[in-house]
């Protein structure tokens, strides 16, 4: 998204989406800088929420000298329709998106990682087992031998 510029990050550090990238042939690096990538995100989100809380109470505040009879109401709408405010409230309000998306990012290599321990992404190599005869005669075998191992103990 172009048009936000982050006001707590540096202006080559915005570009979330090709943060949230996983690249699978490098999941060690990938999973290595995830904390990082979080909590530099994660701050950003905090120092953000730190301000629309501050810009809030500013304006409240000012409008309430204003105009000293007005209702909760009325000042709450004040606030909400108020462009420095709207402005900081959807820079938040995204940041809290792109933390979730890094939670979900997290999960993600999570997942690559069992696969790859799983050789999902593995070439087909040679069949260990030909056929569904041969699986069954080497399951039949392996059982036949531990059961007899385990009557020559007993004896």
């Amino acid at each position: 998204m172009k048009d936000i510029i982050f006001r707590f990050l540096d202006e080559d550090d915005q570009d979330y989406l090709t943060e949230l990238n996983i690249d699978i042939l490098d999941l060690h690096n990938e999973c290595r800088t995830q904390s990082v990538k979080y909590a530099k995100w994660a701050k950003a989100f905090a120092l953000t929420d730190m301000e629309k809380r501050r810009i809030k109470a500013k304006i409240d505040r000012e409008f309430r000298a204003e105009n000293p009879k007005a209702s909760e109401a009325t000042i709450k709408a004040f606030i909400q329709r108020n462009e420095k405010y709207i402005s900081i409230k959807t820079e938040a309000t995204l940041l809290e998106g792109i933390l979730k998306a890094f939670d979900n990012r997290r999960n993600g290599l999570d997942n690559e990682v069992k696969l790859f321990i799983n050789n999902y992404y593995s070439t087909p190599g040679e069949v260990k087992v030909k056929s569904v005869e041969e699986f069954k005669k080497q399951s039949n075998n392996n059982i036949r031998d531990k059961r007899r191992a385990f009557l020559n103990r007993n004896k």
